[in-house]
């Protein structure tokens, strides 16, 4: 039997950039190689994860998030050779995701555009290269690999790995990497391989990033995407802005405007990213109903009266949705609307508290008075807590990993995992930890 380890470089108990490794016959691979969101403080120009690590022989990307890709400029630097693997969709978002925005740093800038300007992934193989153990016994360990949709957003992958055991049933692990088990527009639910005598899985490493966020359960996905179409439809004559988050939901909520037939604008920051969605879910034919336009163009329909989506969930002054919003933010014929959470200190965050004011003097963003009528909605593409613990249950692991929280937050979802019955054996790991699982 071979012997088979975990390592969490990174993400383990934390809410930022994921990299773990599985070492067998010693060989390694990587799952994810994130990287802590670029122009945030303290954020150095490549993760620390990437200098400590031995060379691996292979690299999966689950999806096309920073916080799962964001170090491959770093890695890939040192590890020319290195073939990483990813899901189609995942390949052509990369290389959007990689490029985005205008860094701060001169030295950022310089690594955004080394990253832009190579090729980096391997298309997607269902076997992953034999590799020898070791010269000791001689012997051949192969990894074997079978991706499964994870929901979340396009491209997005749970990744079955098979580490050869001889003559022996394969050792298999699970990693989820961000996922959901609801359909969203464009989206379908996870689909979860499912453990049984015959098909055991003896690993599953989960995300948690909504863990303790009771209140996810109770949201009805579907009804929160109708109640954003019928507002949007309700304000048709008036200015209506939607912020949506670039490599999230914003495909999504294009998309099913669309279906419920509300006319609107797209800002063409979101084309690139909409079109593969849009392909992935084999829509590729609804793109020739879509008006993407420039800000100014999107600027003057809202002047005009009409509907723009426009990324920049938080509306930071920064983004395309944080710039037309000034346009709009003193009209009261004017609708702003808000998705998923808005953080307190944010622009969202206040507009936000703003609709909840009832009593004058009314808010003010800056110079402005905040005189649009506001509106939010929630649309997960993440697991909410009871879509977690289903997942455990169906998969039905020996052991579980959780990752990709904080570390209080993984805990509690490791408490509520075993009171819904799960038996198997459930660890927290910290980052730098080492575990053996067989």
């Amino acid at each position: 039997m071979k012997q088979v380890t975990f390592e969490a470089l990174s993400g383990a108990s934390e809410i930022g950039a994921n990299a773990y490794l599985i070492a067998a016959g010693g060989r390694r691979i990587l799952l994810d190689a994130g990287a802590r969101e670029p122009g945030k403080a303290k954020t150095p120009p490549a993760p620390e994860w990437v200098q400590k690590i031995e060379a691996p022989d292979a690299c999966w990307i689950s999806h096309a998030h920073w916080d799962h890709l964001g170090g491959l400029s770093a890695l890939k630097a040192r590890f020319p050779r290195l073939p990483c693997f990813c899901a189609p969709s995942t390949r052509q978002l990369a290389k959007v995701a990689l490029k985005r925005g205008r860094a701060r740093d001169a030295a950022l800038a310089t690594q955004l555009n080394t990253i832009v300007s190579r090729e980096y992934f391997d298309p997607l193989r269902f076997s992953m290269p034999t590799a020898s153990s070791g010269a000791d016994s001689g012997e051949r360990v192969k990894f074997r690999a079978m991706s499964f949709p994870a929901g979340h957003i396009a491209g997005a992958e749970l990744l079955l790995l098979e580490v050869d055991q001889g003559g022996a049933r394969p050792f298999r692990i699970l990693y989820t990497g961000d996922f959901c088990g609801h359909d969203q527009v464009l989206r379908s639910g996870a689909l979860f391989p499912r453990g049984s005598a015959d098909f055991p899985i003896d690993i599953m490493l989960m995300e948690g990033v909504l863990a303790t966020q009771k209140a996810q359960d109770a949201v009805d996905y579907a009804a929160q995407m109708a109640g954003l179409c019928e507002v949007v439809g309700r304000a048709a004559g008036r200015p209506a802005l939607v912020g949506v988050a670039r490599l999230g939901c914003g495909a999504e909520v294009v998309a099913g405007l669309l279906d419920a037939g509300v006319a609107h604008l797209v800002h063409e920051a979101l084309e690139e990213i909409t079109r593969i969605a849009f392909k992935a879910a084999g829509r590729a034919e609804d793109l020739s109903r879509l008006r993407f336009v420039g800000e100014r163009g999107c600027a003057r329909a809202l002047l005009a009266g009409e509907a723009v989506v426009a990324p920049g969930e938080q509306f930071g002054r920064g983004t395309p949705a944080g710039r037309l919003l000034q346009g709009v933010v003193e009209k009261p014929e004017a609708t702003v609307i808000l998705l998923n959470r808005a953080y307190p200190k944010s622009v969202a965050g206040k507009l936000l508290k703003a609709s909840k004011a009832s009593k004058v003097p009314q808010f003010r963003l800056g110079k402005q008075e905040v005189r649009a009528q506001i509106a939010h909605f929630l649309l997960p593409n993440h697991a909410p807590r009871r879509q977690l613990i289903d997942a455990v249950l169906a998969v039905n692991p020996a052991r579980l990993l959780l990752v990709h929280g904080h570390r209080s937050q993984l805990f509690s979802l490791k408490r509520a995992i075993e009171k819904a019955g799960f038996s198997g054996q459930i660890d927290v790991p910290e980052n730098g930890e080492r575990l053996r699982l067989l």
